[in-house]
Formats: structure tokens, C-alpha cells, sequence
């Protein structure tokens, strides 16, 4: 059963993972305590801020999305991703 069927258990063929995006994302929620709703949404809170820079590191490390995916998947531009990638990294 998806716990996201919205987000999807999309996994990357060309990696040796068996993490989806779903599942990163859920990790993301329970470990932060806010809801896809939060993390998906417009909010500028810095708590969920940080939380969706690091789904979206996860999702670009551990699968190997672009930005761009990225972007689709969460209805963002994508130099909003690559400033969130950024962000995360420090």
C-alpha cells in the first residue's frame, strides 16, 4: 500500500537502490514531524523549508534525479530546486 499515491514509488532504473521518491519523502515527514501537504506547499517556515531541501538532496543523491525532475515532482522551477540542493549542502 502507498502511503504518498500522489508522489508515487517511482525508483530510478539505473541505480542499485531500492529507495523511491515516496519512500524518501516519507522518511522526510515522520523524521521532521510535518505532512506531505507541508512539504509539497508554498510555506516559507524554515523547519519545512530545511526538510524540503533535504528530500530533494536525497532524491538527487540517492536516485539520481536532475533538478528538473525534481522540479516537476514538486510543481517548482527548477532553480528553486538547485537553490534548495545548495542550501542543503552546506
Amino acid at each position: 500500500k502507498m502511503i504518498f499515491p500522489e508522489i508515487g514509488n517511482i525508483v530510478n532504473p539505473y541505480r542499485n537502490s531500492p529507495t523511491s521518491v515516496g519512500d524518501i519523502i516519507r522518511d522526510v515527514c515522520v523524521k521532521n514531524n510535518i505532512t506531505l501537504a507541508q512539504l509539497k506547499g508554498e510555506t516559507r517556515i524554515s523547519k519545512v523549508c530545511q526538510a524540503r531541501w533535504e528530500a530533494w538532496s536525497r532524491i538527487h543523491e540517492e536516485l539520481g534525479f536532475s533538478s528538473r525532475q525534481i522540479a516537476r515532482r514538486f510543481n517548482r522551477d527548477c532553480s528553486t530546486v538547485r537553490h534548495g540542493l545548495r542550501k542543503n549542502a552546506k
